[in-house]
């Protein structure tokens, strides 16, 4: 996706474990327009 968000997103979820990851999922099933922010480091 790159540097840049689009500017029409219904929720930005902070964070990819396994609850930000359920919640957009489950935000998506309900056709939102999610972001998902994640530093990409395993914990």
């Amino acid at each position: 996706m790159g540097d840049q968000l689009k500017d029409d997103y219904d929720a930005v979820v902070v964070g990819g474990g396994a609850a930000g990851l359920n919640g957009a999922l489950m935000l998506a099933r309900s056709r939102r327009q999610v972001a998902v922010i994640d530093a990409g480091a395993p914990r």
